[in-house]
């Protein structure tokens, strides 16, 4: 405003003083602390009775859920929603805690805005089921029991169909079946012959929609052998024709007409008819040699047994192992039936509560068909095992493994043995080949592939143990080792959601239980983690100590972790042979107790020495 602009009556109140009047001493404010200001918009007041009240509400949610069985994603979705008002909290106390102001400002909405933007699309990832997060990390794979990429197919290869029932009783369908199997048995003990495994071949039973060419692929192979049998009176009538996989053909068929009294020896001509147009070289120009029942009696017994166990239940192998008993008490010189029940023993000996007993019974049994024929591969395998889950006797147990695989050169139990053996020596590597082997042999058998599957979760290769293991599931969805594996497998690779999904599915009660005592405890489950090992323990303690310790391991409870792989070692628990390879073990292993378990069992520190191989003959 000019001088000639004043209004009257008003006066300029600094015309005329000096410059140094004029300039007033600004008035110095007192410093204030990002604390103080923290504390005077009462931000920590919001956000502790925020924390307070949703902490209330979450806990309700869980106890409702649990009470009307609702899904754990649902627990899952208000968790995060909880957990993300907490920013929200933190901002609306900022800008109105002080005092007490309603009006939203333009900032506060553009922070406001950007947590929830931010919020939607947390809750949108992490929020998905965890089927889906997981389906979004692996690729889905093509389960059509396909055997590993490493075993190519050759002129070499051959799978043994089941052999049709053609007598008038379909209750003979147990000898054409034991006839099938005889030949392929046979075959398999030729070195430079691939055959694959019976639970592989006879998968495919009963499924005529499956042409040859169809099954030869999920089987990788380039030649199948068919057959049917009639059984009449004392004669038998076995009509097999050798079939070429890539086109169908019919590459040579031949029947066979004998008295019953000579069934052995058609086995033997069949296998080596087929040896011979498969050109294969035979050492000596002969088959290996094989025990044969002294009477039809005990073979038919020990045909009813194969049949039996070869359901792999429970009461069926209960069953099978009594038909061996039958077989043997009709012909105690049959050494097939003694090392056929052996190593039926051994493979069950690990799932009672008395090791003791039931490894030395299995000891025993193969011994005795050692004793009777030497070149039984599965007396051998059997004695190995118990060398190998019981004695701990690391050295036994190769030579045992050898011994089998050298007489049975195809057979995949004998190389999954002599794979889960290398795990043990911490050749993880080796077992991995071995066990490929074994699944090039028995590519729709989910033992094998889990067998497998714990070989690349010893590597710290979970990626490929996942695939291996999703596929034996998908062969076997009731394989109850099967599903505790997948759950383990889940949670080291982070996704501890998935892995309770896992472990709620249906399978055996001491397994069940350890997978939800772990995945319960991943994702905060405390309540139900203590109930599920609370049981373990009360009801199957004899039985599961390794179990048992690795839920406390892997909640860290080092002590008692410790206390039960002590009571598993006094117990000689069979698990105990691959606690060193074991990631639910991790954090335990630098302890020094860990250490002289390992010594006591002359084990090698395989976490320890970041996996490297250790140096052991096999």
């Amino acid at each position: 405003m000019t001088e000639g602009n004043r209004e009257p009556g008003i006066e300029n109140p600094v015309a005329g003083k000096p410059r140094d009047e004029l300039a007033a001493p600004a008035v110095a404010l007192p410093s204030v602390s990002p604390w103080e200001r923290i504390k005077s918009h009462k931000v920590v007041q919001w956000t502790a009775a925020y924390v307070a009240t949703a902490y209330v509400f979450l806990h309700g949610v869980e106890m409702v859920s649990g009470a009307l069985s609702w899904p754990h994603f649902i627990v899952r979705v208000v968790t995060l929603i909880l957990l993300l008002g907490v920013p929200v909290t933190v901002t609306l106390a900022w800008f109105h805690g002080h005092r007490g102001r309603q009006r939203i400002g333009g900032s506060e909405r553009a922070i406001l805005a950007a947590i929830l933007a931010l919020a939607a699309t947390v809750l949108w990832y992490l929020g998905r089921p965890s089927h889906e997060v997981y389906d979004a990390e692996v690729q889905a794979v093509e389960h059509n029991a396909a055997p590993s990429a490493d075993a190519i197919p050759t002129d070499k290869s051959i799978a043994v169909l089941p052999f049709v029932n053609m007598s008038s009783d379909p209750e003979q369908e147990y000898f054409s079946d034991g006839m099938a199997e005889q030949v392929l048995n046979l075959l398999s003990k030729v070195p430079e012959l691939r055959v694959i495994a019976r639970t592989s071949s006879f998968s495919f039973k009963g499924k005529e929609d499956l042409d040859v060419p169809t099954i030869a692929q999920r089987l990788n192979v380039s030649h199948v052998l068919e057959g049917s049998v009639r059984k009449s009176a004392n004669r038998v009538r076995v009509t097999v024709q050798l079939v070429n996989a890539a086109d169908s053909s019919r590459k040579w068929s031949e029947t066979y007409d004998r008295d019953l009294t000579d069934v052995f020896a058609v086995q033997d001509e069949i296998a080596l008819d087929v040896v011979r147009q498969l050109k294969v070289a035979l050492q000596g120009g002969e088959l290996p040699a094989h025990s044969s029942a002294a009477s039809l009696d005990a073979y038919n017994l020990y045909l009813r047994g194969q049949h039996l166990a070869d359901q792999h239940t429970s009461a069926s192998m209960a069953k099978a192992v009594q038909y061996y008993k039958q077989a043997i008490a009709k012909d105690p010189g049959y050494g097939e039936a003694w090392a056929t029940l052996a190593y039926l023993q051994a493979l069950t000996a690990g799932e009672g509560s008395n090791f003791s007993l039931a490894y030395e019974q299995a000891r025993g049994t193969a011994q005795k068909a050692i004793d009777l024929d030497s070149r039984l591969p599965l007396a051998h395998l059997a004695l190995g095992s118990v060398q190998h889950q019981y004695d701990w006797n690391w050295n036994a147990a190769n030579e045992s493994f050898a011994r089998a695989m050298a007489l049975d050169p195809g057979d995949a139990e004998a190389l999954a043995a002599a794979g889960s053996l290398a795990i043990t020596l911490g050749q993880l590597e080796t077992s991995i080949e071995l066990c490929k082997q074994a699944v090039a042999r028995n590519p729709v058998s989910a033992l094998h592939r889990a067998y497998l599957a714990f070989s690349y979760v010893a590597a710290d290769q979970l990626d490929k143990a996942d695939v291996e293991m999703r596929t034996a599931l998908e062969l076997s969805p009731e394989f109850s080792f099967g599903r505790y594996m997948q759950t383990v497998i889940l949670l080291q690779r982070g996704l501890p959601a998935a892995a309770l999904e896992e472990s709620l599915k249906p399978s055996a009660t001491t397994y069940r239980l350890t997978a939800l005592a772990l995945a319960n405890h991943a994702v905060g489950q405390k309540d139900a983690s203590d109930n599920a090992l609370n049981e373990l323990i009360e009801k199957h303690a004899a039985g599961v100590a390794v179990q048992i310790a690795q839920v406390y391991a892997f909640r860290g409870a080092t002590d008692e972790a410790f206390t039960w792989l002590d009571r598993a070692y006094r117990q000689r628990d069979p698990g105990l042979i691959h606690f060193h390879v074991d990631p639910l073990f991790q954090s335990i292993n630098r302890d020094p107790r860990f250490a002289e378990m390992l010594q006591k069992m002359k084990l090698p520190n395989v976490r320890h020495d970041q996996l490297s191989a250790a140096k052991y003959p096999l």
